[in-house]
């Protein structure tokens, strides 16, 4: 997953300015950085799911660890077929 991040984040934000107000205005209006080119569906829901601006929303270590182990179930029966 650490390939995904080399990408430019957030090209809708001047990241000359290191801005951290228009960031922080940035995410309270529900925006997020798309979705990585070749990630699959259900890694992206599970990364929004982690990115909810308030806290009591995210999912705890124990729910993300059982949907990480989830979704590699899903992707190594799907390799299979």
């Amino acid at each position: 997953m650490y390939s995904y991040c080399r990408a430019t984040l957030y090209k809708e934000i001047d990241s000359n300015k290191e801005d951290v107000q228009e960031l922080l205005n940035y995410l309270k209006q529900g925006k997020r950085l798309e979705c990585p080119k070749n990630c699959p569906e259900s890694v992206y829901n599970l990364m929004l799911m982690c990115w909810q601006y308030e806290p009591e929303c995210r999912p705890n270590a124990s729910e993300v660890y059982r949907m990480i182990k989830t979704i590699d179930e899903q992707i190594r029966s799907q390799l299979l077929i």
